[in-house]
């Protein structure tokens, strides 16, 4: 053979345009007219995801009503945007980074009933939060201050460990094992929420107090160090993942073809382990602790973009912002209407969202 690196390079872009295509349709009008049905099909779900998320977040931010029914129309509109604006980003970087970090579980596993709240990451970043906790004395404002100023950090060096963890158990001498990983998510798991009961009966009664929010889950104002940390990271993880997305695309769809790509598949899975955990670091931050809302937003993405990576995790992260913008105008506009209980959107969202969890876990080979 004259020239055997040719060779290797027509079979790798054979092997890629096998990848690329959606399906298996021999060549022909029929193969066009399904890519133009496609695209269509992917279009509309574009258009219809952003103008949601557009038309649910003037609601959250301008539109309140009363005990009666009324709309309110005591403040201008201006006003409003300065009160309700950085909720509505909130909203946005938690939806985002639950969205992307639980469609690369899903992926990684080969489980679309997982996320990071099954794999435990969650869990770890609260035993970070309650070891940061008990050492701190509440009593004093200086310390409430340092403690609202050290809680990001912990929260993103807990998501990193819990990630490390996780692929340290799962990987293999010769590759990785996605069972490995999600048994060892599942024991992970369990050992968090018993250490983390323990840690929060050290608590004194003032500390206990402070940090139930945090626990719950809410949209109330951060301050300045853990909103630039969340934009920061958060920037920076998603630009990392675009870069990366062609190599993980190809990891995510068949590991013997990535390393017969020559591929390093083991040190892919682990990129992807550490994005989603600082993701749902990140999303503690920013909203606090959100329950198994990715599931839902992350079977979306794949059942409408499937393995095409960069447009099913930003199309996951889309349908995360949609339930979470959803849950905060009914809790703001009916539920706070109709009981002085308090309730928090985290926590009334997945409510919403059950509907879809139950179809899924039904229906999940037929979607």
């Amino acid at each position: 053979m004259k020239n055997p690196s040719r060779f290797i390079f027509i079979i790798k872009n054979n092997i890629l345009n096998t990848i690329n295509n959606a399906s298996f349709i021999e060549n022909g009008n029929f193969k066009k007219k399904f890519r133009v049905y496609a695209r269509k099909q992917h279009l509309a779900a574009w258009v219809i995801s952003i103008v949601t998320i557009l038309f649910l977040s003037l609601l959250v931010m301008f539109i309140k009503i009363n005990n009666q029914g009324q709309l309110l129309n005591n403040r201008t509109p201006l006003d409003l945007f300065k009160v309700n604006y950085e909720t509505i980003l909130q909203i946005w970087i938690t939806g985002a980074s639950l969205g992307a970090s639980a469609y690369m579980f899903q992926r990684i596993t080969k489980n679309r009933l997982v996320d990071t709240s099954t794999l435990g990451i969650g869990n770890v970043c609260l035993i970070g939060l309650f070891f940061l906790a008990i050492s701190i004395n509440f009593e004093n404002y200086g310390s409430q201050k340092l403690f609202e100023n050290l809680l990001p950090f912990i929260f993103i060096i807990s998501g990193v460990c819990a990630g490390l963890i996780l692929y340290w158990f799962s990987k293999k001498r010769t590759g990785f094992s996605h069972t490995k990983l999600i048994v060892s998510g599942v024991f992970i798991n369990f050992i968090a929420i018993a250490l983390s009961i323990s840690l929060k009966d050290n608590l004194t009664l003032v500390a206990s107090n402070y940090i139930d929010d945090r626990l719950l889950g809410n949209f109330s104002n951060r301050n300045s160090t853990e909103k630039y940390l969340s934009y920061a990271v958060f920037l920076f993880l998603m630009i990392w993942c675009f870069l990366r997305s062609a190599k993980f695309k190809v990891v995510i769809t068949d590991t013997m073809i990535a390393e017969q790509l020559g591929l390093k598949v083991k040190l892919l899975n682990l990129e992807m382990i550490f994005i989603s955990s600082c993701l749902t670091a990140v999303s503690y931050i920013m909203g606090g602790n959100v329950l198994f809302l990715g599931i839902a937003a992350a079977n979306l993405g794949y059942a409408v973009f499937g393995n095409r990576f960069s447009s099913s995790i930003i199309f996951s992260s889309f349908i995360t912002i949609i339930f979470l913008i959803f849950g905060q105008f009914i809790l703001d506009n009916i539920v706070q209407n109709l009981t002085s209980l308090v309730f928090d959107a985290p926590i009334v969202t997945p409510l919403l969202v059950a509907p879809i969890f139950t179809f899924i876990i039904l229906f999940k080979n037929n979607i």
